[in-house]
């Protein structure tokens, strides 16, 4: 277990999937830090200022907590079945999610987001009740997940 040292400016809380961390910048970067992992923390006295609205809205287009700078917002569209609209609605992917389709045979929404790992992450989780419509990027790339997966399962192990 390999131990790193961070000196950061801690700048908010943050919550996402029932785990708090911590929004600090390091290195001029805004990073997630899971609370339970720090140990051995360290204050000092040196006061800084932080411009929180701007350190706010770099996570605004961002699903959970991975923010590439370098990445930019897209416009991201998915196709549930009909079946999760309940869930899709009570528990949205993210909270400016829109909806474009409601029908008997599926449910279509759009995000504005970054696609990072968490997004990923969960459009992986409803499996075939999803389909990624655009960016093309992301589809290939869960499409990519999907044959990996379906890989293990075809390869006979025991």
């Amino acid at each position: 277990k390999q131990i790193l040292t961070y000196k950061v400016k801690p700048v908010f809380l943050k919550q996402y999937q029932n785990r708090w961390y911590i929004i600090a910048e390091h290195n001029k970067i805004y990073k997630a830090f899971a609370l339970e992992r720090i140990s051995d923390l360290e204050t000092t006295t040196q006061k800084f200022k932080v411009d929180l609205n701007k350190v706010k809205q770099q996570f605004y287009n961002v699903v959970g907590l991975t923010n590439d700078e370098k990445q930019l917002v897209q416009k991201v569209i998915l196709r549930f079945h009909a079946s999760q609209k309940n869930y899709v609605t009570s528990v949205p992917i993210h909270k400016l999610q829109q909806e474009i389709t409601d029908n008997a045979n599926e449910y279509t929404i759009h995000l504005n987001v970054k696609p990072n790992f968490e997004l990923k992450q969960q459009i992986l989780k409803y499996g075939a009740l999803v389909e990624v419509v655009q960016p093309p990027a992301l589809r290939q790339e869960i499409m990519q997940e999907h044959q990996k997966a379906f890989k293990l399962y075809k390869e006979n192990r025991k």
